[in-house]
């Protein structure tokens, strides 16, 4: 899960991008469950690109120094506060 929530925080180093250009990802053209991260991808791989936005997966770098690299997957969101797909 931890691993998960890295990736997910990485791949959403885009949205000040998206603020700026008035472009949304909604994760609504995914399929739901693909995955994405270790084993899958390489950090830097651009994974898909929605509303001009290219999104990437990336290293996640902790304050205290090192470095990981998850997984993430596409999930229905519409179970809490979100509705549609999330990652």
């Amino acid at each position: 899960m931890k691993k998960q929530l890295t990736t997910l925080l990485l791949i959403v180093v885009f949205l000040p991008l998206a603020a700026l250009s008035q472009n949304c990802v909604d994760f609504e053209s995914l399929t739901l469950g693909q995955e994405y991260g270790t084993g899958i991808n390489s950090p830097g791989d651009v994974i898909f690109t929605e509303s001009d936005i290219s999104v990437a997966v990336e290293d996640f770098y902790w304050t205290n120094g090192g470095s990981t690299f998850g997984l993430c997957h596409v999930a229905d969101g519409s179970g809490g506060i979100n509705s549609g797909q999330d990652m």
